[in-house]
């Protein structure tokens, strides 16, 4: 691929909003350790669709306004179950770019999620569906009408289809094949990491979204380290997605859980999702920077929901004050070590 095409393809990308990462995942599931409790047999079933794969992706412009124009993309990916079992951390390799992605199961709507962490964007995409059949899974995209349609093979095989609205024309087909059922570490590969790449955002007059500098970009940075706080509990957190999220593992007394945090520069807001096996649902917040510099973020869909408040201190740590109803309910001091 010339320079130039790719120049031409970064729009078409950044809609895809994390698509191909899901399709990459989604041909995937994790090792032989299952999380006991209501979304257990719902994890299994991917249970055979384990460790490393390679894939071959076609994206189609016709639909975007650019007819006969086909672009195919090969890449690698891996995953592992993480969370107890409760859920499916992967990261696929494509265009010599990373994407990472997260798979779990809501026990309130008994729904499959996928949460990816594009490379091509700054924003989180969401998708949720079930089987349609014991070799079909179909997932859709809330916002913005998006569906993908994954057939599941023999021997870890699986074809996606993405679809987009408003004529359900192709967008992208994704073929994965399994290389390996063992993935490693994943996770311990992800926050092994550098702590802090180079940034990636580097033009504030920049037209595309995605590597448009925002002063809001520098803040995630702050996230990223090794910190500890007084109660025991421990995170570690990296830029993942090419220095476009942070990935933050917490580990202490009431278990652990995995938050990925992001900067929409096209939404001009914040956005964090918290997921663990004790949370029934993944925790949603999002919002905006304070003229003191904090982050503000809340549950854009209850206002009397949960609000979390980061503020940070000149030694590099920071704080988060988590509300509901106006009342304070956990303010947690971390430290970062060095």
């Amino acid at each position: 691929m010339t320079d130039n095409t790719h120049r031409r393809l970064r729009t078409p990308f950044l809609f895809l909003g994390g698509l191909l990462a899901a399709t990459a995942l989604f041909g995937m599931s994790a090792d032989r350790n299952p999380v006991e409790g209501p979304a257990e047999e719902a994890m299994q079933k991917m249970r055979d669709y384990v460790g490393t794969f390679d894939f071959k992706a076609t994206l189609d412009l016709t639909p975007l306004g650019q007819p006969g124009v086909q672009i195919t993309f090969p890449g690698t990916a891996s995953s592992q179950f993480v969370l107890g079992g409760s859920g499916i951390l992967g990261v696929s390799e494509a265009d010599n770019k990373q994407s990472v992605s997260y798979i779990g199961y809501r026990t309130d709507t008994n729904e499959y999620y996928n949460l990816n962490m594009d490379a091509n964007q700054t924003g989180l995409s969401y998708m949720s569906g079930n089987y349609a059949k014991p070799d079909l899974l179909k997932m859709r995209d809330p916002t913005t009408g998006v569906n993908m349609e994954v057939v599941y093979g023999k021997d870890g095989a699986s074809t996606a289809t993405v679809r987009i609205p408003p004529t359900q024309a192709v967008l992208l087909k994704s073929e994965t094949t399994q290389t390996s059922r063992n993935a490693g570490d994943v996770l311990g590969r992800l926050l092994s990491g550098p702590v802090k790449p180079t940034r990636v955002n580097r033009k504030a007059d920049n037209p595309n979204p995605a590597e448009n500098y925002a002063r809001s970009h520098d803040l995630l940075h702050k996230l990223a380290g090794k910190f500890v706080s007084e109660d025991g509990y421990k995170a570690v957190s990296r830029m993942v997605g090419e220095g476009r999220y942070v990935l933050t593992h917490v580990t202490g007394g009431r278990g652990e859980f995995l938050t990925f945090t992001a900067y929409n520069n096209a939404g001009g807001f914040f956005q964090q999702m918290m997921v663990g096996p004790s949370l029934p649902t993944p925790i949603y917040l999002q919002g905006g920077m304070k003229p003191d510099g904090s982050i503000e973020l809340a549950d854009p869909f209850n206002p009397n929901g949960i609000s979390v408040l980061l503020s940070f201190d000149s030694g590099g740590g920071y704080s988060a004050t988590a509300s509901m109803g106006g009342q304070v309910v956990e303010e947690r001091a971390w430290r970062l070590e060095k």
